[in-house]
């Protein structure tokens, strides 16, 4: 069964299932997917509309890069590690999109994301099934 975390109201037996049901889901306008911030900015509801296999799409170096590190090396501890400041700022700003899909909005001028709290639109990768 494929499902977010704990969350058990929503699962599917099959991962291309899980995909479907979860942008079906978000399209329809309900809200059931958040990320959780910091304490004092609250959940941000987001919509999953855009699947994106990491397969299909070669990630920028740069991506990949803070990925891998990111696999290897506690959050908390990204502030120890012997990189300049801008690389640790860099490292430590939560990134839940495709860089490609984020180019192509921004070239079709459609919403982009905030950070304000408002409802986001934002791509999923299969890296960030967990």
């Amino acid at each position: 069964n494929f499902s977010f975390g704990s969350c058990t109201k929503f699962k599917s037996h099959t991962i291309v299932d899980f995909i479907e049901n979860a942008v079906e889901h978000s399209r329809s306008g309900r809200y059931l997917f958040f990320l959780h911030r910091r304490p004092v900015l609250g959940p941000m509801r987001v919509q999953l509309l855009h699947p994106v296999s990491r397969f299909k799409q070669v990630q920028s170096l740069q991506h990949t890069c803070r990925f891998v590190i990111l696999k290897m090396v506690r959050r908390d501890l990204i502030p120890t590690l012997p990189l300049p400041r801008r690389l640790i700022d860099y490292l430590s700003t939560p990134h839940y999109y495709s860089e490609q899909l984020a180019e192509q909005d921004d070239r079709a001028e459609s919403p982009v994301s905030s950070s304000t709290g408002e409802l986001e639109k934002i791509c999923f990768t299969p890296q960030g099934l967990s």
